[in-house]
């Protein structure tokens, strides 16, 4: 979906939607649960000394009900156990660690273990002990890798979490792309501070998959719906140009007659995801593009684009006559309030609270929708 020399891998997923009777809206959520990449299995087994077609039973209750009642290690490791270690809480980390002690038999290993072991356990929070960790490793493996101990494949169960879906904006319309549901997925290959590779689980594991595979997915509506036949203004960065796909798709098909302008946040020209599709529709839509890395020129943000270019269509906005939609991390939307915060004090001589009130009713009148994602 970007140019091949942008260095970022952003991917268009279709998912067939077969004989289910999944049905969604344009800004509905689809949540899909991953399976870990071929790679940190087969590593994982090896340092567990398991074979991944022996099969296993838990008895309990609790954690050990989400896995099936007969199953084996492989199916275990790729399709239940989360490695992702800032999904490992303090309880979880520690047990790690007496796990490891427990089972070295090198009395250097086991002495830095020991220290390490006792030092956290003069705080009472879990923070210290999860940075730590993370600022060294980014993945249970990683630790296994780096100790010359390791753990059974019956304590790795114990302590790791259970792979939890991961949520995307959903990317299509049902009336234009019947049986299907479209994603657009940025897959996530950095490399962390400490030089490890961080690979985000969903992200590959979407980009590894073939036509005919199988993926466990649900929609979950939301209230991020386009609101027909109104002034319309999308604000989006990156892949926060999801939801806003599906809206023009289904404004293209129902005639949309009304303003509909687009705030789009990117690096350069070679990000700027659907701009082919975009030119093709009969619909009218009016782009504004924020470029924040091209060479020599300084860096551009979608609520520089908002405070430049406010007037028109924002004025519907702001007097209840349009609705504005905003998608994408929190601190971009943050700065997109703050930068019509600074434009409403500038236009209507409000100060600060006058201006935030404002802004806030009309959230809550559902006038200014956001569809907002933090850091984890």
């Amino acid at each position: 979906m970007v140019s091949p020399d942008s260095g970022k891998q952003t991917i268009l997923v279709k998912l067939d939607l077969g004989n289910t009777e999944l049905k969604y809206s344009p800004g509905d959520h689809l949540s899909v649960i991953p399976k870990n990449s071929p790679q940190i299995v087969t590593e994982m087994a090896s340092l567990l000394n398991v074979d991944l077609n022996d099969s296993f039973t838990l008895n309990g209750s609790g954690k050990t009900s989400s896995y099936p009642i007969d199953c084996s290690i492989g199916s275990a490791l790729y399709s239940y156990i989360d490695f992702a270690l800032h999904h490992y809480n303090r309880r979880q980390l520690v047990t790690l660690l007496q796990y490891l002690i427990q089972n070295t038999q090198l009395r250097k290993e086991k002495r830095s273990l020991l220290r390490f072991y006792l030092s956290i356990q003069h705080h009472t929070k879990g923070a210290s002990v999860q940075q730590y960790l993370l600022n060294k490793y980014v993945t249970i493996l990683d630790i296994l890798k780096h100790y010359k101990s390791t753990i059974t494949f019956e304590q790795l169960l114990t302590i790791s979490p259970i792979m939890k879906p991961r949520f995307y904006s959903i990317a299509s319309s049902l009336s234009v792309h019947q049986k299907e549901v479209h994603l657009c997925v940025s897959v996530v290959n950095e490399v962390h501070t400490n030089g490890l590779l961080i690979e985000g689980v969903c992200s590959n594991f979407l980009s590894r998959c073939n036509k005919g595979d199988l993926v466990q997915a649900q929609v979950h509506p939301t209230c991020f719906k386009l609101k027909q036949n109104n002034p319309i203004i999308m604000v989006g960065a990156g892949s926060g140009i999801a939801p806003f796909r599906g809206f023009w798709e289904e404004a293209n098909s129902n005639g949309h007659d009304k303003p509909l302008v687009l705030y789009f946040g990117c690096r350069n020209e070679q990000d700027f995801l659907f701009q082919g599709e975009i030119k093709a529709l009969s619909l009218d839509i009016q782009v504004h593009n924020a470029f924040s890395r091209r060479p020599g020129l300084p860096k551009t943000y979608v609520q520089d684009k908002i405070y430049e270019t406010f007037g028109g269509p924002w004025e519907l906005i702001l007097e209840g006559a349009g609705y504005l939609y905003i998608c994408g991390d929190a601190k971009m939307a943050q700065g997109v309030m703050e930068a019509l915060r600074k434009r409403l004090q500038r236009e209507r001589k409000w100060d600060v609270e006058q201006a935030k009130n404002y802004l806030d009713t009309l959230e809550n009148n559902g006038f200014i929708l956001q569809d907002v994602w933090g850091h984890t």
